[in-house]
């Protein structure tokens, strides 16, 4: 995720906070200078609920903040319900119309968003 340079020191404190109350094991890095870090949770069989929820409020705040869900990777599997989201549904909808019209046998990224 990424945020504007107003609020890229608002996100290193929420996602520190976050991380450290939630108890989970995680690895926070990624480019500074773009205001884009890559969290990777690393929760125990027993901790995915608790995972996906912290996560699912990280994601929340970066919108709140006019941030985006993704920064230099396309949108796959893990992150087109965040992503739609983001930018709701009839603008995804229209997104979905493009990639059919570029990718009319759906060959490109078979089971991803985008």
């Amino acid at each position: 995720m990424a945020v504007c340079d107003a609020h890229f020191m608002d996100m290193m404190k929420f996602y520190r906070d976050q991380l450290t109350a939630s108890g989970l094991d995680y690895v926070m890095f990624g480019h500074i200078g773009d205001n884009h870090l890559h969290i990777n949770l690393l929760p125990d069989d027993e901790q995915t609920t608790v995972a996906h929820t912290v996560y699912g409020a990280l994601v929340d705040q970066v919108l709140k903040w006019g941030g985006t869900i993704s920064a230099e990777h396309g949108v796959g599997k893990l992150k087109k319900e965040y992503y739609r989201k983001m930018i709701g549904d009839s603008a995804l909808a229209e997104l979905k119309s493009l990639k059919k019209l570029l990718d009319p046998q759906g060959r490109l990224g078979v089971g991803n968003l985008f």
